[in-house]
């Protein structure tokens, strides 16, 4: 039936049936192999592979964001690090899909936070960093920070910190407009 070949091969009725090539099994050729099933096996988009017996099968889950036998089991992004060149060391933490997470900014300025969404098959998107101050801003103030003002350089350190402060606002108010 359904495309099998049933071979009689004794006087008492007996035969056997050859489904393969089919998307048949059993005895007569008539049960859906499993990845044929409108309720197949595999969940989340995976995709099912018939093996031999046609009971045997695997799920390909690529791409899902899902794993397991069945992918049923949600894959989270992995814990990345990333190195901006002029923005510091950003540590990523495992991250369920569709999910945003945020984290301070390495260099400041203080109480603000970078971003990352971990996308629903399981990827990162580019991070969001624009917020955090520069190398070489942090590199700045941590110079000023360390002289010792005296009397005679005063006026100076001052001067150097009003530019550094009225730069570092130059730059937040360029990265606000440009969101």
């Amino acid at each position: 039936m359904n495309g099998g070949q049933c071979i009689q091969y004794s006087p008492h009725n007996n035969y056997t049936c050859d489904c393969t090539g089919t998307r048949y099994q059993g005895v007569n050729c008539t049960d859906l192999n499993i990845c044929e099933r409108a309720n197949g096996p595999c969940m989340n988009g995976g995709q099912c592979i018939q093996y031999s017996p046609a009971s045997n099968y695997t799920c390909d889950c690529t791409g899902t964001g899902y794993e397991g036998i069945n992918c049923t089991d949600l894959v989270a992004c992995s814990m990345e690090t990333i190195a901006s060149s002029d923005r510091g060391t950003f540590e990523w933490p495992e991250t369920m899909p569709d999910s945003t997470v945020n984290i301070s900014c390495p260099n400041g300025p203080s109480g603000t936070t970078a971003n990352r969404t971990c996308t629903n098959n399981s990827t990162w998107e580019s991070p969001g960093i624009e917020s955090c101050a520069t190398t070489v801003i942090s590199n700045q103030f941590r110079n000023i920070s360390k002289v010792n003002v005296t009397a005679e350089n005063v006026v100076s350190v001052s001067e150097n910190l009003t530019d550094l402060v009225v730069s570092t606002t130059d730059v937040a108010d360029q990265n606000t407009d440009n969101h």
